[in-house]
C-alpha cells in the first residue's frame, strides 16, 4: 500500500468483501507503506500514527524509503523524507523486537523478521545509512532494495548487509543492471511484486 490510511482501508474492505454466495473470501498479506512520493506534511503525523497501530497486524512493510529526485524533491524536501523513513525504520524495528503476532509456533522465543520494501532513487547510500545506523538487521528487519539503482558500492553494502534486491524486467535492458544482477547471490534476488496498475495491465 502507499499509506497506512489505504493498508487499513483495505484490511477493513477485504474483511467484509464476500461472494454473492456469501463464502467467505482469503486474502494474501497485505504489505504497510509509506511511499515518500506521498508524504504530505499536513498529515504525516496521523500517517505515522496509523503506520505504528498496522505494525501489529503484518510483518510486510512497504513501499517505504526516499526518493531525491529533482522534481520529487520539489514536492517533498530531503529532509522531511529523512524524517520520516527514519521514524519508519525505528518504529518496526521496535515491532520486530516486540514479535508482533508473529511469533513462529514451534519456538515461542524466536520471531519472523519484519521485511521492508524500500523504494530508494537517488538516495540508496542514504536509506543505507539509516538502516547502518539503527542496525535494523540486527533488530529484526530484512531490507529489499526495490527496483534497486544505487552505485555498485551501495550495492555491495547491502548485500554485506543481508539485504536483498527485487529485478524487474527493465534492468534487464541495461548493462548495469545486468552487472548488478551478476553482483547478487541468487538466494539475494527476487522478482518485482507490484500489483498491475489496472485489472488486466501489464505492468
Amino acid at each position: 500500500t502507499l499509506l497506512p490510511s489505504c493498508f487499513h482501508e483495505d484490511l477493513e474492505w477485504a474483511a467484509n468483501a464476500r461472494w454473492d454466495a456469501g463464502a467467505e473470501l482469503h486474502w494474501p498479506t497485505w504489505s504497510l507503506g509509506l511511499h515518500p512520493w506521498y508524504i504530505e506534511e499536513a498529515h504525516i503525523g496521523e500517517e505515522l500514527k496509523l503506520f505504528g497501530s498496522g505494525l501489529e497486524k503484518t510483518r510486510l512493510i512497504g513501499e517505504v524509503g526516499l526518493d531525491f529526485a529533482p522534481r520529487r524533491l520539489e514536492a517533498v524536501p530531503a529532509q522531511l523524507q529523512v524524517a520520516v523513513f527514519s521514524e519508519v525504520v525505528t518504529m518496526s524495528c521496535e515491532a520486530a523486537n516486540r514479535g508482533g503476532a508473529f511469533r513462529r509456533e514451534a519456538d515461542k522465543s524466536s520471531f519472523l523478521p519484519y521485511v521492508l520494501s524500500i523504494h530508494a532513487v537517488r538516495a540508496a547510500s542514504t536509506a543505507l545509512d539509516l538502516l547502518e545506523g539503527s542496525d535494523a538487521l540486527g533488530r529484526g528487519l530484512v531490507p529489499v532494495f526495490h527496483r534497486f539503482s544505487g552505485t555498485s558500492d551501495d550495492l555491495t553494502r547491502l548485500i554485506r548487509m543481508g539485504g536483498y534486491i527485487s529485478i524487474n524486467p527493465a534492468m534487464l535492458t541495461s548493462k548495469r543492471g545486468r552487472a548488478y544482477i551478476r553482483q547478487v547471490p541468487e538466494e539475494r534476488l527476487l522478482v518485482e511484486t507490484d500489483l498491475p496498475a489496472a485489472p488486466g495491465a501489464s505492468k
